[in-house]
């Protein structure tokens, strides 16, 4: 799958501080999940070096636009100076993504201003983690963006996995606000191998999936992703897998 979007907390490649050191500014940069590819990235922006601490980096701050385009598609916390918990303090700057569609779509249900953004922001990118509060809205700004990329022939169909009790939610709010074809995955096992098997030759947009049963059935989900292969997978409540041992 060419593409990724979380709904909350998620493995973090990169953590940035904006720090000053001797009336000049820096970016420190920590490589949280060791990548070659971010390496490379860093070391090919001039004027980087290594700090001291592990896989720790440092650029000059008026590089902070070619690291911010070289490093557009990872996964990258920016932090407060001194912030050493590691909390998300500030995210994506929204001042100048615009709050009108950036493409041509309208939702069955219109999206409020700040959700447009979060629109715009997954037109544009290929793995992005909306970290917003819990009830703003984070849905529908994935499923009318998923909406959006089928109807620009972006896209043909993703995969939605969520917790069980979230399933109808989705699917529900899927139905208010776009137009897209969805199937929830369930039913006795015998079912869900006859569902498999339409879905090759389907014209559905969005399958959605628990958690536990994206688990149980990764064998079918697998056998079907190599026969029609998904375009985009959406992982909510993200932070239920934070390792590879996460037991949902």
């Amino acid at each position: 799958m060419r593409n990724s979007f979380f709904t909350t907390g998620a493995i973090r490649l990169l953590e940035v501080t904006k720090v000053k050191v001797e009336d000049r500014l820096y970016l420190k940069i920590k490589i949280v999940k060791m990548d070659t590819s971010l390496i490379s990235i860093i070391t090919s922006i001039d004027g980087w070096f290594k700090a001291m601490e592990p896989m720790t980096y440092g650029l000059p701050y008026e590089k902070a636009a070619e690291f911010h385009a070289k490093t557009y598609n990872y996964m990258v916390v920016w932090k407060a100076d001194g912030d050493s918990m590691g909390t998300l303090t500030g995210g994506v700057d929204t001042d100048d993504i615009p709050t009108e569609y950036i493409v041509d779509y309208r939702p069955k249900k219109e999206l409020r201003p700040y959700q447009v953004q979060g629109f715009n922001l997954l037109m544009q990118r290929d793995y992005l983690l909306i970290a917003d509060q819990e009830g703003v809205g984070k849905t529908p700004q994935i499923l009318c963006s998923h909406e959006a990329k089928c109807k620009l022939g972006l896209i043909k169909w993703g995969l939605y996995v969520t917790k069980a009790s979230l399933i109808y939610d989705i699917y529900n709010q899927a139905k208010r606000f776009t137009g897209l074809k969805v199937v929830v995955l369930g039913g006795p096992p015998k079912r869900r191998s006859e569902l498999y098997a339409e879905l090759e030759n389907s014209d559905v947009q969005l399958v959605i999936v628990s958690y536990e049963l994206y688990r149980q059935d990764i064998e079918s989900l697998t056998f079907l992703h190599g026969n029609k292969p998904f375009d985009v997978m959406y992982l909510d409540e993200a932070h239920e897998v934070l390792t590879p041992s996460a037991l949902v």
